[in-house]
């Protein structure tokens, strides 16, 4: 084992996604905690759907306390439709 930290970022693009999530989330937990004395996993979720509690909320807490979520989300203005604003919301999942 690696006395050190390592941080994995993925990006959900696709609500078809969230259904594989729990399963990816165990073995990649399993893998990283096995190399490595700290980590962290950072779901970016980068589809219209906030609540991902239906797809981890029977997760083992221990692989929870892990876990980050970034919700990214864009909003365009009336008058140029065409300008986005990217706004991200950091969730720590319980």
């Amino acid at each position: 084992m690696r006395n050190s930290f390592i941080s994995l970022v993925t990006v959900i693009q696709y609500p078809d996604e969230f259904r594989l999530l729990s399963n990816y989330l165990t073995r990649v937990h399993a893998s990283l905690s096995a190399n490595f004395s700290d980590l962290e996993i950072v779901l970016v979720n980068n589809t219209t759907i906030r609540d991902i509690n239906r797809w981890i909320g029977d997760l083992d807490p221990l692989i929870k306390q892990h876990i980050y979520l970034l919700n990214l989300s864009s909003l365009s203005t009336a008058t140029t439709p065409s300008s986005q604003v990217w706004t991200g919301q950091t969730e720590i999942i319980p």
